[in-house]
């Protein structure tokens, strides 16, 4: 007697098509799913007192739409926080967002580095991009720095504009704490 034939054969003409439609398919998925992105943020100096009114400087009407986005998410971190704004406040606040290759680094004259270069992952095929949002603290009637707060973001696919509120919020925190450090990261498009 012959064995019966396995049902799960699939027809000769099938088979080299199958794992390129499975490999397609799940290329495809995981290209627009969400991935862990990386955050850093931090603070180097003393901590904006709570409820303090600010004053925005810096960004006026004719700048580029990304730093009035920026501005605008800033602000609502502020007062999310307990911040007020006012165009006569002591406390002044400069706002700074830039997007560049991940593969370049921001280090001071002697060499301490501010944002460090990022290298590729393992089987990586794309070239990521940096966001980062600075924000410069300038106390009364000085124009020396009292703090500088930051948050950046490591991203291969999506656009600085899916990261700005979260930058503002992470900077604005970390204004809030004066000198420290964090490392984390949150669910979104990378």
């Amino acid at each position: 007697m012959r064995a019966p034939a396995s049902r799960n054969r699939s027809p000769a003409i099938l088979r080299p098509v199958v794992p390129r439609l499975i490999c397609a398919s799940i290329l495809t998925m995981t290209a627009s799913c969400t991935s862990h992105v990386h955050l850093n943020a931090g603070a180097a100096g003393a901590p904006l007192a709570a409820g303090q009114a600010v004053t925005i400087i810096g960004i006026g009407p004719d700048g580029p739409a990304i730093a009035a986005r920026a501005q605008d998410a800033v602000i609502a971190a502020l007062g999310k926080h307990g911040y007020v704004l006012a165009p006569d406040a002591a406390a002044r606040l400069e706002i700074g967002i830039t997007d560049r290759p991940a593969s370049t680094g921001i280090a001071v004259i002697g060499g301490a580095e501010l944002s460090a270069a990022k290298g590729k992952r393992f089987l990586q095929s794309c070239k990521e991009r940096t966001y980062r949002l600075v924000l410069t603290y300038y106390g009364p009637a000085s124009d020396l720095p009292v703090t500088r707060a930051w948050a950046e973001e490591h991203h291969c696919r999506a656009a600085i504009d899916a990261s700005i509120e979260n930058l503002a919020d992470k900077a604005v925190t970390a204004l809030t704490k004066g000198s420290s450090s964090e490392t984390g990261g949150r669910r979104a498009r990378d």
